[in-house]
């Protein structure tokens, strides 16, 4: 199921890729063992291990992609089942737009429900923040 956290911004499941809604044309792909081929879609895929923290160099370069696709087009951000590295990566791109951690993690929440924020989250945004952007 695709949720839309912001007018531009959604989180999902890999298999979500597929059915994307037509302004989803961006889709980042952060989970390692899952390669994805979304016709017609811009896709990056920054492999990350579930329940591993993540590197502030990893959420940089995901923020920075979002970033980057998120004003000419909508981006999808998908892991394996969507509930642990995408909400996560959607989580970091939210502080670096001005969110505090913990109004992001509650405000993915009550899009989504169902998440888990990845081990030390916390951690690698303010370094990834502090430090890359």
């Amino acid at each position: 199921m695709i949720t839309h956290v912001l007018e531009r911004l959604a989180v999902g499941a890999a298999t979500d890729s597929r059915r994307a809604p037509e302004k989803f044309t961006a889709i980042l792909n952060v989970a390692e063992e899952i390669d994805l081929d979304a016709a017609g879609k811009t896709c990056h895929k920054i492999p990350l291990k579930d329940l591993v923290p993540i590197s502030p160099e990893a959420m940089s370069e995901a923020i920075l992609w979002i970033k980057d696709h998120i004003r000419h087009q909508g981006v999808l951000v998908v892991c394996k089942a969507g509930i642990g590295r995408s909400p996560s990566i959607v989580i970091g791109y939210l502080c670096s737009i001005g969110f505090g951690y913990d109004e992001a993690v509650r405000f993915v929440g009550s899009k989504r429900g169902d998440i888990s924020p990845v081990p030390n989250l916390a951690f690698s945004i303010e370094d990834c923040i502090g430090f890359y952007l």
